[in-house]
């Protein structure tokens, strides 16, 4: 499905990331993994080349237009910090504005860009009320309850799909959209259109603008 296309992951390490890194190099494509830790990133590369994929895994754009002379896809992650879920909300709302605005500004040159929503039972998941114990048993390869993952929280395997549609030509249609992901569900944000025009001939008044919102 992405044969010949070239991928980044950054932040590739561990969890929902590493997902990321592994889905696309199992359907052809060619990976760049980075992550702060080197150790970390070594291991995601070694996932990697053990189910075929390339070993590169040190940089970004220019390593791998360098080593593979073209890039494809972005894949970039931002980090939760535990326990502050205002500020998270926060974050979340920022980002989802920027791929907006990126995806208007790339159409001019047919580049698509999308913002996915993961929730996953992983080890940054284990620090929120209640889902410890879920946490420890999907690190111990027990099943995931049908109630939890209709509820979106699966492992981070279950985001990866996503992942690789959007990477693909076959996504090519698909930009500017807001995305939630986890077990068994899928989700598809709204973002803010027009739901009202009104015409004013000569222009609009305060006490008209006050009248119109009366």
């Amino acid at each position: 499905m992405l044969d010949g296309r070239v991928a980044i992951v950054a932040g590739a390490g561990s969890g929902l990331k590493r997902a990321y890194a592994h889905a696309p190099a199992t359907v052809g494509a060619a990976v760049v993994v980075h992550d702060l830790d080197a150790d970390v990133a070594a291991e995601t590369v070694d996932t990697i080349t053990a189910a075929g994929g390339s070993d590169f895994a040190d940089a970004l754009v220019r390593r791998a237009v360098d080593e593979f002379g073209r890039l494809d896809v972005m894949i970039t992650n931002a980090g939760r910090a535990p326990g502050q879920h205002p500020a998270q909300h926060r974050r979340r709302g920022a980002i989802i504005a920027m791929m907006r605005t990126w995806a208007v500004e790339l159409a001019k040159i047919d580049v698509t860009v999308n913002a996915v929503a993961p929730t996953a039972l992983t080890r940054t998941a284990a620090t929120m009320p209640r889902l410890g114990g879920l946490v420890a048993k999907a690190d111990a390869g027990e099943s995931i309850p049908e109630g939890t993952r209709r509820q979106g929280l699966g492992s981070p395997d279950d985001v990866a799909p996503l992942i690789v549609y959007l990477a693909s030509k076959d996504s090519g249609h698909v930009t500017g959209q807001a995305i939630a992901a986890g077990g068994d569900r899928i989700a598809l944000w709204t973002h803010p259109g027009e739901v009202a025009e009104q015409l004013r001939p000569g222009g609009w008044t305060i006490e008209a603008v006050s009248d119109l919102f009366a």
